[in-house]
Formats: structure tokens, C-alpha cells, sequence
């Protein structure tokens, strides 16, 4: 394959460069040995500097446009080192250990635990109920557990003629910050809040719906607002659009730089999915937008992410923030039947809305895998429909049982992407992380014969949990709970 040929399969390059990389330079003979001999070595220095001068101004591109894909021995976990109850005073870490790419840490809690938004939350009350517990707030620092600082915000806020009562105990980690107390989470006239995300002076937070006696207005069953969580100032960012007048929002994000809110959300009895410019005050339909049914979207850096399914086949477009200009980006494409992995198809797509996280905002995947029937994938960005080979790796096959299933969990940013498989819901045999972003596949195989019921999910944007009840008396008792989490490892440069 000729220079030319090579790059344009590459489809990575400004037309200039493949010309450079190919071109012969014009050199003029005047005769003689020696100087035939310096001429050819001025043209093949002049070539190497011209195609050098070709591979650097690739080289950003070609590392943005190829996945390093990684297969990593496996895994066997071994029985627990938990001899006795564990306790806040006993509850440890084990070191951490590199598994191929990846790095795994163990963590040994208490029964009653908890782990998301980067913390460990452990129940302090003597029985963890099912609302209103208290917990206090951990974090991993250089193999120990930290406790973090408590803050208590004890407020009264109007919002629509309506008072609120902002109760809640809540820790800071970093600029996140983790609920270790929900004063109750009354569900009634009482104010009860669930946390989704944004720094602590700036809180993604939503307010239950209530009657304004004065005015009879009504607010979304969910409504978000921002809520500085040290003041419990509370700023409505969806006054004026028209989302107020929604008759329920269930679920939301906000663009970081909260000029944007994709929701999901019912206008009278239609369902559907909405964005709010918070700047220009306006609230537009999806659908309209994009003149047909949206049945998930995802929020990205500059468009909305948008597909549709009919009769299993798929298609995509995105629509740009600035002006919601349409752009297609995939299909009609058949969607992934496992039970007939020979024909191919694309995975589900998990948008917003299809996984919600209290404490967590999340934006929807960014991208989908395309699995061809040789089980080779490709990955699609979903901004633009640019198809990205995943070289060298295989969609894992299933047993013709039936009993094994592969779950896909997108990482609450969308960058990132878990394939956990699992036989009838158990123990994780394989996993997968997926790094759109820095364009890294890893994978590796796990054997645990304890038994256990495993749960997996994101601990933060970059790394994935797994967690199970340490079982002893013949499956009746627990005296720990475990969590294992799994990143890519770091490289030095």
C-alpha cells in the first residue's frame, strides 16, 4: 500500500499532508559521482524532514482517532480476609494491584455502606433504616480511609410564594460533596431533596411540588433548582423558560456552564424530552426540534444527542446547542439481538432517564457500539456519526442457555462506558472499561467462587465499583461489605 493510500484509509489527514508524504523532490543533476551520491542523500534527508514534518502534524490526530485496546489476565478473587465484624474502628484497605491495565483497590466496610459520588458513606445509626439514616463520609487517601468534614444546612427558602425547609447533613469531597443525612426524606408538604450533582456552592437539587396558596400554582412533581448547600440560597435557573409549567420533570441535567437543561418531562399527558435555554428563557420539545419522535437523547459539550427505534432498527442525529441545527449521525441501523449475535446490530444506548443516580448528575453515553457479526465493534460518536474501529477486540459470546447477560453502564459523564458480564445476575466473570475520550479499551476475566451477590456500578467519572455482602453461617449472616474498584491504571508520559 502506497504512503497515499495508507493515510486516506486513514481518513485522518488535510489533503496537503498526503501530498507531502508522497512528494518527490525536484532536484536538479549536474553530473559527477559524489554529487549524484550528496544529491541523493539531500532528497532523502528532505523526504524523511517533509514526511516527519507529515507524521508530527498527524500524530495528535492519529492518537485521537485509534483505540489501544488491552486484554488482562485473570482475576481470582479470594476469599475475604474478614475474620470478624467489621466496624468504623476496623474497616480497611487492602493494597492496590495492577490487573493488566487496570488498577484494583479493596475496600472492607461495615454491612451498612455505601459507595458513589467518590466516597464511602458508613451508617452510624445502631439500624440503618430505610430513610432518614445517618452516615458519616469517607474517602480513600494513599491506602487509608479519611473521614471528611460534616456541614449541617438548617434553612427556610421561598421559591414561588411557597416556603421550603432545607434540612440535610451533607460532606465535602473535593468540589462534590456526599448527603450523609436527609432530614427525613418526608415525602409529603415537607421538604425532601434529592442531590444530583455540581459543586457545593452550586448544587443540582431537586424540590418536591407545592401549592402556591396565594397564586394556586403548581410546580413539576420534581422541580430543579440550584441550591448553594453552605447558604441554602436557593436560584430558580428554570424561571421564565416555561419548564415551571411542566406537569412533572423526571430527570435532568444541567450543561456545565448552566446556559442548557435537557429533562425529561410530561406537558400535560405527553412524555417526552425537553431543553431549556436558561439564558434566552425558552423551552423547546425534542420532537419539534427534530420533527419526529425522540426516544432517548444524551446531553454533549456542544449538541443534544438524539436516536430513535422502529421495528428494531435505529437511527441518529444531533442537534447543535447553538442553533439546533440537525446533523445526522448513524443509521437506520438493526439494534444487537443477543440471541442472534450473527447478524449484528448496535447495543442500547444508555441515554438520560434510562439510569438515575441520586447524587449523581448524569449526561446520557456520548457514544454506541456497533457489533458487526464476525463480533468485531465499532464504536460511533454520537456528535458527528465518525465510526471508530475498536481494533482487536471481540463482543463477547453468550452461552446458548440463555443465563448470561452483558450489562452496559455508562459512567455518569458519558465518556465512559462498563461491560459487565454476569451469569443470572451474579458474580461479574468479565469486565470491560471503554474510554471514548482518551480512545482505550481494556478488559479482563473474573473468577469468584464465593457466593456472592454482586452489584456493579460508577463510583465516580472514572472508575467502576463493584460491591457484595461478605456471607459466613451458611449465607444467613453478614459481618462486612466489599468493594472493589476497578480504574485504568496510570502511565507516566
Amino acid at each position: 500500500m502506497r504512503g497515499e493510500e495508507f493515510l486516506y484509509k486513514l481518513e485522518l489527514t488535510d489533503p496537503k499532508f498526503v501530498m507531502a508524504a508522497d512528494a518527490v523532490p525536484n532536484i536538479t543533476r549536474h553530473g559527477g559521482g559524489w554529487r549524484r551520491a550528496l544529491t541523493i542523500v539531500a532528497a532523502a534527508a528532505l523526504l524523511t524532514v517533509v514526511c516527519l514534518t507529515a507524521a508530527m502534524a498527524l500524530s495528535v490526530k492519529v492518537r485521537q482517532f485509534v483505540f489501544d485496546f488491552f486484554t488482562g489476565e485473570k482475576q481470582t478473587i479470594p476469599e475475604s480476609p474478614v475474620d470478624s465484624e467489621i466496624d468504623k474502628d476496623s474497616m480497611f484497605v487492602e493494597p492496590k494491584i495492577i490487573i493488566g491495565e487496570l488498577e484494583e483497590r479493596t475496600f472492607h466496610l461495615p454491612v451498612s455502606s455505601h459507595a458513589g459520588e467518590g466516597t464511602f458513606l458508613v451508617c452510624t445509626d445502631p439500624v440503618e433504616g430505610q430513610r432518614g439514616s445517618h452516615y458519616d463520609a469517607y474517602r480513600e487517601e494513599h491506602g487509608e480511609l479519611v473521614k471528611l468534614p460534616e456541614y449541617e444546612l438548617r434553612k427556610t427558602a421561598t421559591l414561588g410564594g411557597v416556603e421550603y425547609d432545607l434540612t440535610c447533613d451533607w460532606a465535602p469531597n473535593g468540589e462534590d460533596c456526599a448527603m450523609t443525612w436527609d432530614g427525613g426524606l418526608d415525602l409529603g408538604d415537607e421538604l425532601a431533596f434529592p442531590v444530583f450533582g455540581g459543586r457545593a456552592e452550586r448544587r443540582l437539587v431537586a424540590l418536591y411540588r407545592r401549592s402556591s396558596p396565594e397564586s394556586g400554582r403548581k410546580y413539576p412533581k420534581e422541580y430543579p433548582v440550584i441550591i448553594n448547600m453552605y447558604t441554602g440560597e436557593i436560584t430558580d435557573v428554570l424561571a421564565g423558560t416555561g419548564a415551571e409549567d411542566l406537569t412533572d420533570i423526571c430527570s435532568y441535567v444541567l450543561s456545565e456552564d448552566e446556559r442548557y437543561m435537557l429533562m425529561e418531562a410530561q406537558d400535560g399527558e405527553e412524555f417526552g424530552y425537553y431543553v431549556a435555554d436558561i439564558e434566552k428563557k425558552e423551552l423547546h420539545s425534542l420532537n419539534e426540534l427534530s420533527g419526529e419522535r425522540v426516544d432517548g437523547c444524551s446531553l454533549l459539550d456542544e449538541s443534544i444527542a438524539c436516536w430513535s427505534e422502529e421495528n428494531r432498527f435505529r437511527r441518529g442525529w444531533s442537534l447543535s446547542l447553538d442553533d439546533y441545527e440537525r446533523t445526522e449521525t448513524f443509521g437506520p441501523t438493526k439494534c444487537f439481538n443477543p440471541d442472534e449475535p450473527e447478524k449484528g446490530g448496535m447495543t442500547w444506548i444508555p441515554g438520560i432517564g434510562g439510569i438515575v443516580q441520586a447524587g449523581i448528575t448524569y449526561h446520557g453515553c456520548r457514544f454506541a457500539l456497533d457489533i458487526a457479526p464476525d463480533r468485531s465493534v465499532t464504536a460511533i460518536d454520537l456528535s458527528n456519526g465518525e465510526r471508530l474501529p475498536i481494533e482487536g477486540f471481540r463482543w463477547r459470546e453468550y452461552p446458548d442457555d440463555g443465563s448470561y447477560g452483558i450489562g452496559l453502564y455508562a459512567s455518569p459523564d458519558g465518556k465512559k462506558l462498563l461491560l459487565a458480564g454476569h451469569y443470572d445476575g451474579r458474580s461479574n466473570d468479565y469486565l470491560a472499561i471503554i474510554d471514548f475520550e482518551k480512545r482505550a479499551m481494556v478488559e479482563i476475566e473474573r473468577e469468584n467462587s464465593n457466593d456472592y451477590n454482586e452489584y456493579v456500578g460508577w463510583f465516580d467519572n472514572d472508575t467502576v465499583v463493584i460491591e457484595q455482602l461478605h456471607m459466613v453461617g451458611d449465607g444467613i449472616y453478614c459481618d462486612s461489605r466489599d468493594f472493589f474498584l476497578y480504574s485504568l491504571a496510570d502511565k507516566e508520559e
